[in-house]
């Protein structure tokens, strides 16, 4: 199960891009989801080795800071902050 902050994390960006967290069922699924993407919210320094060995295989993804997207795509709220 992801901890309290990886949820409050989840949760604050699912909520600046205007949509809500998906609740953790069991099931495989993105953590929030748009009209048009799947958000996976990952907050940390670095990312896992199987992470990015998966991005190296992968033909179609896009990986964009939050605060870069927010800048594409729509406002983000006070609570957010856009250094991370």
């Amino acid at each position: 199960m992801r901890s309290d902050k990886g949820k409050r994390q989840e949760r604050l960006i699912a909520r600046s891009l205007g949509v809500e967290r998906l609740p953790n069922d069991g099931r495989r699924h993105n953590d929030a989801e748009t009209v048009c993407f799947g958000i996976e919210a990952k907050a940390r320094k670095r990312l896992p080795k199987l992470v990015t060995d998966g991005m190296a295989q992968c033909e179609r993804y896009v990986v964009l800071r939050l605060c870069d997207f927010v800048d594409w795509f729509g406002a983000l709220p006070a609570e957010i902050d856009k250094t991370q």
